[in-house]
Formats: C-alpha cells, sequence, structure tokens
C-alpha cells in the first residue's frame, strides 16, 4: 500500500567522478515547476569533489546514498530502485539537464493516461562547450515506438518517467547487464503497458567522450544487438531468420546500404517476415492495424535510402512490389507506396 505521505516522484542519479557536470544537473532538478518529489542520489564510490559537490546542497528533498563499494550503473540504480519511496522514477544522468517543465509535463501525461507506463522526451543533445548540436524531435504513436524499440533504442535515459512498481514486477534493470541496461527494461516495459514520447523537448542530453554510451559504444551495441534478437525470439521468430537478422538491429542507418543485392534481398524478405510477427503477437493495447502500416512505411523507407543514388524510381516501386510486398495489396497502400516513392 502507498503511503500518502510518500512523494509522487522518487528523481533518480547515481554518480561517479562527474564532478565537473553534477552541480548543473541538480540544479536542473532543484528548480523543477512541479515540486512534489525525492531527488535520491547513489554516489558509486567516486574519486574526486562530486561527494562533497553533492553534500554542500541544503535541500531536503534530497537523499544520499553512498556505496561501499564500486558497484556500476546497474546495481547502483536497482538500489535506487529499492529505496525509491515515489510511484514514479523520474531518471537523470550527472551530466544531463531537465528543462524546469519536464516533470510538471511528464506527470500530468501520465496521471492523465493511467494506461502508459513510460514516458520520454525529445531531447538537445550538446556537446562539451554546452552548444547544443542537434535537436532530436519525436511526433511518434505507441504502436510506431512499440515497433521501433524492438530494433533499436532512441529513448535517452535521463528523459523517462515509468511506474515503479510495473519496472519493480520486471526484477528492475537487468543485473546481468552492464551496458544497454535501459534500452532491456524500456522492451520490457513496452509488453506490459504502452510507452510514448513527448514531442516537446524537455531534457538536454550531453555528448560527452567519457560517458558510457561514447566511452563503450562497441560493448554497448553487441548487448543492444542480443536484447534485439532476444525480442525477436519473444514475437516467435525463427531461429535461422534470427541469425541471418543481425543487420536488421541497424536498420534505421545505412549500415547495409552497400550490401550485394542478394544480401538486400534477403534483409527485406526477413523484414516483412518479423513484420508479421510483431503485428500478430503485440499486446493487446496496441492497435494491429497500425503496426502493419508502421511496418510498410518502414520498408518503404528503407527500399528508398538504399536506391537513394539511382535516378530510376520505377525500379524503387518494382523492387518494393516484387520482393517486401508479397501479399494482396489493396490500393490505399499501394497508393501510398507510389507517393512515397516518387515523392523523393
Amino acid at each position: 500500500m502507498e503511503n500518502k505521505n510518500n512523494p509522487l516522484v522518487t528523481v533518480l542519479m547515481s554518480v561517479y567522478n562527474n564532478e565537473n557536470s553534477v552541480s548543473r544537473a541538480i540544479n536542473s532538478i532543484l528548480n523543477q515547476s512541479f515540486k512534489d518529489f525525492e531527488f535520491l542520489i547513489i554516489d558509486d564510490c567516486s574519486t574526486d569533489n562530486t561527494a562533497g559537490i553533492i553534500n554542500s546542497f541544503n535541500d531536503s528533498r534530497i537523499r544520499i546514498i553512498n556505496n561501499e563499494n564500486n558497484l556500476g550503473l546497474t546495481q547502483s540504480l536497482n538500489i535506487g530502485l529499492e529505496k525509491a519511496e515515489g510511484k514514479y522514477i523520474a531518471r537523470i544522468d550527472a551530466d544531463d539537464f531537465s528543462y524546469p517543465e519536464r516533470l510538471e509535463k511528464q506527470i500530468a501525461f501520465l496521471g492523465n493516461n493511467q494506461d502508459f507506463i513510460l514516458l520520454g522526451t525529445s531531447f538537445n543533445i550538446v556537446n562539451n562547450a554546452g552548444k547544443v548540436i542537434k535537436e532530436v524531435l519525436f511526433n511518434t504513436t505507441p504502436e510506431r515506438l512499440y515497433y521501433d524499440i524492438i530494433f533499436q533504442n532512441m529513448i535517452a535515459h535521463s528523459s523517462v518517467v515509468f511506474k515503479l512498481r510495473e519496472a519493480d514486477k520486471l526484477g528492475g534493470y537487468s543485473g546481468d547487464l552492464k551496458y544497454a541496461q535501459d534500452y532491456d527494461l524500456w522492451c520490457k516495459l513496452s509488453r506490459v503497458g504502452k510507452i510514448w514520447v513527448l514531442p516537446d523537448i524537455l531534457t538536454l542530453w550531453c555528448d560527452n567522450p567519457l560517458n558510457i554510451s561514447n566511452k563503450k559504444r562497441k560493448e554497448q551495441d553487441l548487448v543492444s544487438e542480443d536484447i534485439f534478437t532476444g525480442s525477436l525470439r519473444l514475437l516467435g521468430v525463427e531461429e535461422n531468420v534470427i541469425r541471418g537478422s543481425y543487420l536488421l538491429h541497424n536498420y534505421y542507418d545505412d549500415s547495409f546500404i552497400n550490401c550485394p543485392k542478394e544480401k538486400i534481398n534477403s534483409i527485406f524478405k526477413s523484414l516483412l517476415y518479423i513484420n508479421s510477427k510483431i503485428v500478430k503477437n503485440c499486446p493487446d493495447f496496441y492497435r494491429r492495424p497500425k503496426l502493419r502500416e508502421v511496418g510498410y512505411k518502414n520498408l518503404i523507407d528503407l527500399a528508398t535510402r538504399i536506391y537513394k543514388n539511382t535516378d530510376n524510381k520505377f525500379k524503387i516501386l518494382s523492387f518494393l512490389v516484387k520482393n517486401c510486398f508479397n501479399v494482396r495489396l489493396d490500393i490505399e497502400v499501394f497508393r501510398k507506396i507510389v507517393n512515397s516513392v516518387f515523392k523523393r
């Protein structure tokens, strides 16, 4: 039973040697327009002045837990989940930043949409000098995000708010994952409740060469690929398709544009098959016709990117119809294919 005196939100941050950025991150939370939160900070045995900076803040909402040993991010976050008193967990990393209206807008949405269990935000990416170098804007639907998250993690960890009870039921962050633990949890949550991302830019993500996403890119990609193939297995995708579909984990970029034609044909056939499994075996709270449409749009987009250097747009159209849509096409789907190809 929830204690009515508990804060509605626990803001959770794990820190390790973040003396250059942690003050800004803390201030961005303390200055939120939404006030009903506790701020739980896990210090994972920092050896610089991080602890001194954290302890210099005089705010009753801050709770500090000092790990006796350096445990790493995953275990530190799970300690935070165990100690959290809020209904919702709001994440922030020590080198990131939340704009003042972030929690207010996220909690308002979740309060009005009880079937959603995780909510991210659009975000700015900044360099070490604090200059915005990219805006990551989302204009998506729950079905689109459920589909996309199977293939790739695009939700910034520091942007999310999720329901603690649902995360606890799933065991929190997977203790055996040193990297991509957020991606794994988002995938699990997407199977038990709706997830979404607000179009508002409410988070600032620092593209620091020293953060885990950059320092351990290869290791993180390998773990992410395992999470992707695990999702395919849960959807009932056959092992022979899974073994040949590792490239699809990155099909949102152009990593295999220069593959031989035979390989590209195989990729498209695998994607069409995976699409059918996603639609057939998705949780009931997602709309299957919308998921099917997402799959079609992705196939069209991928084909146009593969053939982006050709002047023969009829070749793209022929390729799509011949290799991808070996199902009966209604006139509306066919119209969308033609329009997408010839609007390039």
